[in-house]
């Protein structure tokens, strides 16, 4: 199984799987499905102990979860990502009553891939991002996903009093990563 197939089976990049890999990630996210994929248990994966039996699989029933498709598509949380092709790749399960309260419409909700450190520690390259397609309006200081003719971008917005939107990142490198009108 090569990094990338791992990565899609998983929802994370090549690279994050390479740094894993390679011990460069000190506490790997989604370990427990990449124990899943690989037919072992997390516990081997990060110690090297443990019967690496297949870790059970989910049960994801329709009455419990729904099922958010998952777009080969990503935002990128510096300059944008230009993305030639939108194609629905499988789907992300989340709980029925979390997206409830949270006030949002499964079939109104997408997953896509997230790339750059911008918005680190918040959202990390690699890591899988829920959208919910029917905000529209601005409210101050939440997460937006949003196309611009850079590609789809993933920042923090902030509406001013003078009408303009300040566009931040989480990133406390602001020399790197200013913020933007």
């Amino acid at each position: 199984l090569s990094q990338e197939a791992l990565g899609k089976i998983v929802g994370l990049t090549q690279q994050a799987i390479q740094a894993i890999e390679n011990g460069t990630t000190a506490q790997p996210r989604k370990i427990k499905q990449i124990a899943l994929a690989l037919g072992t248990t997390p516990e081997s994966l990060l110690f090297g102990t443990g019967a690496a039996e297949p870790a059970a699989p989910y049960n994801v029933s329709d009455a419990k979860y729904a099922m958010i498709p998952r777009y080969e598509i990503a935002g990128c949380m510096g300059k944008g990502h230009v993305n030639s092709h939108e194609e629905i790749s499988g789907s992300h399960a989340y709980r029925r009553d979390w997206l409830e309260r949270k006030k949002l419409l499964p079939a109104a909700c997408v997953v896509i891939d997230a790339v750059g450190e911008s918005m680190q520690p918040t959202i990390g390259d690699g890591d899988v991002v829920l959208i919910n397609t029917l905000e529209k309006k601005i409210s101050n200081g939440q997460v937006y996903a949003f196309n611009t003719e850079d590609g789809v971008r993933i920042k923090r917005l902030f509406r001013q009093l003078d009408g303009r939107v300040r566009v931040a990142s989480d990133n406390p490198d602001k020399i790197t990563y200013p913020d933007e009108w």
